[in-house]
């Protein structure tokens, strides 16, 4: 016969007691990651967008276009109203930085082929671009007290992003119609 063990009345109360406080540390840390990454994607995008602002404001062939089109007075306006207009990050606690390269001059062959000649004419051609680079940094608060504890006040997150800018060259001056 099967005799009953007195005194298991309160056993799945006491395990449950033990385990909470880990599940509470791990619920804290999965909510300050969740956020860190949340903060990370929006970070991603909003660096794509100050770069794409900065391109097109500062393109050379850019007479018309973005500078004309823009309800804003200059890039920079355009890039606080992106900042401000964010709607996830802090603007307080997000910087940016923009760097320009130095014009570079590239010089090459294009191949066209000459009915004429039956074969291909080389032209020579320019083209002046330059680099524009930028990157973000944003401080992630965590909110909660466990992640403080073990992660630090804040966690620094960091974007860069590049994109280059056409700045004209003589392009098909050289090719005559029908050469």
């Amino acid at each position: 016969m099967i005799k009953k063990l007195k005194g298991e009345s309160g056993q799945s109360v006491t395990e449950f007691a033990l385990i909470l406080p880990i599940l509470i540390i791990m619920l804290a840390l999965i909510m300050d990651v969740g956020k860190a990454v949340h903060a990370k994607v929006n970070l991603q995008y909003l660096t794509s967008e100050i770069q794409k602002v900065a391109v097109l404001y500062d393109e050379g062939g850019a007479t018309g276009g973005v500078k004309d089109q823009s309800r804003f007075s200059s890039k920079e306006k355009t890039i606080e109203t992106l900042i401000n207009n964010n709607g996830t990050l802090d603007p307080k606690r997000l910087k940016y930085e923009i760097d320009l390269s130095d014009i570079e001059h590239r010089d090459f062959t294009r191949k066209i082929w000459s009915v004429n000649d039956g074969g291909f004419i080389g032209h020579k051609n320019r083209t002046d671009i330059r680099y524009v680079t930028v990157t973000t940094t944003y401080d992630v608060p965590f909110s909660m007290y466990i992640t403080k504890q073990v992660m630090g006040e804040t966690l620094r997150l960091t974007e860069t992003y590049s994109g280059l800018i056409y700045l004209g060259g003589d392009g098909d001056a050289n090719v005559k119609v029908g050469q």
